[in-house]
């Protein structure tokens, strides 16, 4: 199958003349890229793939080397205004399952390159060399995937080897519309009843916040029991009353463990959320309590906190986070108070009254303030 007709309509004429810089050599566009061709579906990525050592290749073309990796055999190069990732073909194999791979050979054949990838539609490869520019290798059958809308993995060993390989999965039936052959289900269904949790975490984290969340996605990852790579003990009663597209509040409601290297600030909001769970006297709480309590949080611990259901956090959310006392501190100065403690009890006071009556102006502060303050009009 030869593709130039879709090539000639994806890229634009500076990225064509890119390309054929490597015209006389065996490189191929590889994976995502030739299925997003195929798809229709715009990529920010070049990947290119040299059957031989990318990085001596590199230095035989006129382009400018901005990194190099000896040890994946890959190269990081610019021609023009174009940054390209060239890769060496290689070989791999996984030691220690779920961990980084070990590389074995740089420089094998296509075909020895193609079989330790992730999936089928990432598996193919488009020739840029001017004797078959164009054509398309398929050694796995990727192209019928594609056209039945299928992801199936390349062999029985693939979720053990890279556990992560799961999130991706999930990835792509979101973002294509895809859903995982019959095997490949069964096959993730099997591991995820017999997860190794000595695997990369780092992986799993990587790929979770390559994933463009929503509540159908989030379903997916729920109802397949791919949240046991996470948390295999993570509550699943969950009030989506408004739809996150932040990453991070997806994965809190998980509460990874220390396994998980995130930020410090997420570590701290985790922690502050099973804090708050603990707590034994959140049931019976005022409005001016809840809205002192939550309103010291981070927004994202409020929200997290919502959705697994604690009505306090909810509430504040909904009726209590927009109210606001117009009184400042410049305000009591100039009525007499001289800077201290006694401000903030002050500013306490209206704001608990504001809360129960969300309507009174500045000037109505301000009276109720001479009135229990200072004791005049």
């Amino acid at each position: 199958m030869n593709i130039i007709n879709l090539y000639e309509k994806y890229f634009d004429e500076e990225t064509k003349q890119v390309l054929e810089t490597f015209s006389n050599y065996k490189v191929y566009l590889i994976g995502g890229l030739v299925r997003d061709i195929l798809l229709n579906k715009k990529s920010n990525d070049i990947d290119i793939t040299f059957e031989g050592n990318a990085i001596e290749l590199a230095k035989k073309i006129n382009c400018e080397i901005i990194s190099e990796h000896k040890d994946f055999g890959t190269v990081k190069i610019k021609i023009g205004n174009k940054n390209i990732d060239l890769a060496s073909t290689r070989t791999e194999t996984y030691p220690q399952k779920g961990h980084l791979p070990v590389i074995n050979k740089i420089g094998c054949s296509l075909k020895e390159d193609i079989k330790r990838r992730d999936f089928t539609i990432n598996a193919l490869a488009m020739s840029l060399n001017k004797a078959n520019f164009g054509e398309i290798i398929d050694y796995i059958g990727g192209l019928d995937d594609i056209k039945n809308k299928k992801i199936r993995i390349l062999h029985p060993q693939s979720f053990i080897d890279d556990p992560s390989r799961i999130l991706r999965g999930l990835k792509y039936s979101s973002r294509l519309g895809f859903s995982l052959d019959n095997e490949t289900l069964a096959t993730q269904e099997n591991y995820l009843n017999n997860i190794n949790y000595d695997m990369s975490c780092s992986r799993i984290l990587s790929e979770f916040y390559r994933t463009k969340w929503n509540l159908d996605v989030f379903k997916m990852f729920i109802n397949q029991n791919i949240y046991k790579l996470i948390n295999p003990n993570a509550k699943q009663d969950f009030d989506f009353w408004f739809e996150p597209t932040e990453p991070f509040i997806y994965l809190a409601l998980l509460l990874p463990d220390e396994r998980f290297e995130i930020t410090k600030r997420e570590r701290n909001i985790a922690e502050e959320i099973k804090h708050i769970q603990q707590q034994k006297n959140q049931q019976n709480m005022s409005d001016f309590e809840i809205y002192k309590i939550y309103s010291a949080l981070p927004i994202e611990t409020v929200q997290i906190l919502s959705i697994m259901r604690d009505k306090n956090a909810k509430k504040y959310l909904q009726k209590l986070k927009t109210i606001k006392i117009q009184t400042t501190g410049k305000d009591l100065i100039n009525l007499g108070f001289k800077p201290s403690k006694e401000m903030k009890t002050i500013l306490d006071f209206i704001l608990e009254q504001k809360i129960t009556n969300p309507n009174l102006s500045k000037q109505d502060e301000i009276s109720l303030i001479k009135t229990t303050f200072l004791n005049r009009d």
